[in-house]
């Protein structure tokens, strides 16, 4: 099959000057053409071209292809039945029907094979072109009639070339080794890769013409890849990849890559596995597919040898899912997590000086004081996945028990503005803002890879982006190549050198060009150019190695839903409370001191969408009530007092005390709570009722046998208003069984506590079954 490679992706903005004021501009000779976004005029992309071509005396004006062009003049058609001649029935190099800009074509020899349709970038004639007196050039290794390109959802009628006859106009240049949306040319310099490719989400098929880039040969190389970009939008083909080729054992290696890593990967190709001169069929194939979409398709997954996804993490996961890959790679490149921010806001947060922490990026966000955080969809983007692993493990450095922080965690789900984002529109957007203050508020912080900041800092902008390294758990997508299990060693030999080509000067250099780091990551003494960019960022944090832990906590967040609580606090206010316990690290105290402690931190897991309540319950007389209600239901965060609802609340446990002496009305204080919140409960809320005791109901007026309080338990309730009642019971004198039995006849959870870690996290581990449950 014809050789096709990645087209770089877009750009954001204006592109940069040249240091040299002789250096190339893009669309001039010998710089890539400028690259525009699909809404964007040709007027808009940039530089002019250095040399045009004047047109011609009695011609018609420039952008018009000569209808009738004089013999020896700038866009006059190659000799009829030459390569490039047009119009006429397709001959090797004619050009196919589209959306061309205008521009005469100039005379010369261009590869053969079918131009496909799309608008090609205006630009000065390459001065190697031949003069219109020469004859037509050579091109060596190629054949003379080589198949048109189809691109997945490409027909062959679609590529097989112009109709005969017609007039149509071309940029005054030769053929381009690049389309429109690019910038490099197809043949870079020894260890340079070609700028990385920019996917689109919208307007599948025209952008697809314009990504169709045919290099048939390498000149003075003989060599070429065979490249295919799997597209991410194709839902009705089961398979998810394009067929495979019909190179059989010709190609020795298939590998299925990250997208962006591609441009690279291709270099290393065609350096260390060059195909035969003539060949059709590369030794290395490479299909460009999202690792999300490999793991997802298990069947076409068979036809690779080896994959090279965005994160070890994709591995585990494939391996999980018997997708046939090793669980373990040789890393090729590496590019850290970072979090983009306008550089005035970084500056008012510390920066660089201090690199905000994810632990601090979570409480400013939930607290507003960051406008708008954005993240991508864990389940199907490599940074969305890695970032949501790495606010979990910062938290959890926070605390010891992973409910809580996994809670804790969840509070920044729930004030993300996007959930779902994609990163290349978000860069886009930024590259539109004039304003970085109301760029944080129109667009606000994410997390992007290194390399795509990268990319985005090449070029002038009225918004700078400058990326912060978290310290607490500094997350890094590390490129690994994984070979089948029972790869033969003809493949591994293979493999092996591409491998060492990356690790090698030629492959660091060419990453290097691209905004990648090499294998040696952060050790390598060197960083991507541009503002707050650091050649030794924090140590990375250790993903979970479990994939079945992964997939919960992605899971879990990517399936969060803001939800209403309306939330019942029973709190054990009785004698029984003053009794000794003994916590994990060994200290003796209270089961009130236990309460008092844990208190604060309890509060701070309710979400904002919370509406709570608390009572006290303990019989100090035989006169007293069975229980105080000192806070009065209602929202959270709700003026209360002069302070808040959640402030009140936090300031009631911290300043709990139990009577010395005071029965212990548990099961009247449940019943006339379950007919409280039966009042109040409302079909779009999770609604439940949580009670902290020490689990015994004795020493009260209000005593009663266990028996009798399950059946009026019963009674009371609504099997058509679900209303679970958890329980947390303190030290190992609670009647546990008892909870359990209430959990279980309720739909709740019982949790035992003795510590003031782990009520909250019971409290974690009630508020996540109770999400669970209202999905």
């Amino acid at each position: 099959m014809p050789a096709q490679q990645a087209p770089p992706p877009a750009q954001y903005g204006t592109p940069r000057p040249p240091a040299d004021p002789g250096a190339a501009t893009p669309g001039a000779v010998g710089g890539p053409p400028p690259v525009m976004w699909p809404d964007q005029s040709s007027a808009q992309q940039g530089a002019q071209p250095a040399q045009p071509l004047a047109p011609q005396q009695g011609a018609p004006q420039q952008g018009a292809y000569p209808a009738q062009p004089p013999a020896g003049q700038p866009g006059a058609y190659p000799p009829a039945g030459q390569p490039g001649a047009y119009p006429g029935a397709p001959q090797p190099g004619a050009y196919a029907a589209g959306a061309e800009q205008p521009g005469a074509y100039p005379p010369g020899t261009y590869p053969p094979g079918a131009y496909p349709p799309g608008a090609y970038p205006p630009g000065a004639h390459p001065a190697s072109a031949p003069p219109a007196s020469a004859p037509p050039a050579q091109y060596p290794g190629t054949p003379a009639a080589p198949p048109a390109v189809l691109w997945p959802s490409e027909s062959a009628s679609q590529a097989a070339g112009p109709a005969a006859g017609g007039q149509q106009t071309y940029p005054y240049q030769a053929f381009p080794a690049v389309p429109v949306d690019s910038e490099a040319p197809a043949q870079p310099p020894a260890g340079e890769a070609p700028p990385p490719r920019r996917r689109r989400r919208g307007k599948k098929t025209a952008l697809l013409a314009l990504a169709v880039l045919l290099v048939l040969a390498l000149l003075g190389g003989g060599g070429f890849v065979g490249w295919k970009f799997v597209n991410d939008e194709r839902k009705d083909d089961k398979s998810g990849a394009a067929a495979p080729d019909n190179c059989g054992s010709a190609t020795k290696l298939r590998l299925i890559a990250a997208p962006d890593l591609v441009p690279v990967l291709e270099s290393a190709v065609r350096a260390t596995a060059p195909a035969a001169e003539g060949a059709k069929c590369p030794v290395v194939s490479v299909t460009a597919q999202e690792p999300a979409e490999t793991v997802a398709n298990k069947d076409q997954a068979q036809n690779y040898d080896g994959w090279v996804p965005s994160s070890t993490v994709w591995l585990r996961r494939g391996a999980a899912d018997k997708l046939g890959f090793a669980a373990t790679g040789q890393t090729l490149a590496r590019s850290p997590i970072v979090v983009a921010m306008p550089k005035p806001y970084a500056e008012k947060l510390g920066w660089p000086a201090k690199q905000p922490a994810w632990a601090e990026i979570t409480a400013l966000t939930y607290s507003r004081t960051i406008p708008k955080f954005s993240m991508p969809d864990p389940l199907k983007d490599t940074t969305g996945l890695l970032a949501t692993l790495a606010v979990y493990g910062a938290l959890q450095r926070r605390t010891p028990d992973p409910g809580v922080a996994q809670l804790q965690a969840l509070t920044l789900r729930s004030r993300l503005a996007d959930p779902a984002a994609d990163v290349q529109d978000l860069l886009k957007k930024m590259a539109g803002q004039n304003n970085p203050q109301e760029a944080v508020t129109a667009i606000g912080l994410f997390p992007t890879t290194e390399q795509k900041l990268w990319a985005y800092a090449r070029e002038a902008h009225e918004t700078e982006l400058v990326p912060s390294y978290q310290p607490d758990a500094l997350a890094e997508a590390d490129y690994p190549l994984a070979l089948k299990d029972g790869t033969d060693q003809e493949k591994k030999a293979i493999a092996d050198k591409l491998t060492a080509w990356f690790a090698g000067q030629e492959g660091t250099t060419a990453l290097a060009n691209q905004g990648f780091r090499g294998p040696q990551g952060r050790d390598a003494g060197s960083a991507p150019a541009g503002p707050g960019f650091v050649a030794k960022y924090p140590q990375p944090f250790t993903p979970p190695q479990d994939p079945a832990v992964v997939k919960t906590l992605t899971e879990q967040w990517a399936q969060y839903k803001n939800l209403q609580f309306n939330v019942l606090v029973l709190v054990d206010a009785s004698g029984s409370m003053n009794e000794p316990i003994t916590d994990r690290s060994g200290n003796v105290t209270t089961k009130a001191g236990l309460l008092q402690k844990a208190g604060v931190l309890a509060t701070a897991l309710f979400g904002e969408n919370t509406s709570v309540g608390m009572w006290m319950f303990g019989t100090p007389s035989a006169q007293s009530p069975p229980y105080v209600d000192v806070l009065p239901f209602g929202p959270l965060d709700e003026p209360l007092g002069g302070t808040t609802r959640r402030k009140r609340m936090g300031e009631v446990a911290g300043a709990y005390t139990a009577p010395a002496a005071a029965g212990t009305p548990l099961f009247e204080t449940i019943l006339r709570a379950n007919a409280d919140m039966q009042k109040r409960w409302t079909a779009e809320s999770v609604n439940l009722i949580v009670v902290l005791t020490d689990g015994h109901d004795r020493d009260t007026p209000y005593a009663m046998p266990k028996a009798d309080f399950f059946s009026k338990l019963q009674a009371g309730r609504d099997p058509k208003k679900p209303l679970p009642i958890h329980s947390i019971a303190y030290g190992g004198d609670a009647d546990l069984p008892t909870l359990t039995e209430l959990a279980k006849l309720t739909g709740g959870v019982a949790a035992p506590s003795t510590d003031p870690a782990d009520l909250a996290s019971a409290m974690a581990k009630i508020f996540l079954a109770a999400r669970q449950a209202k999905k």
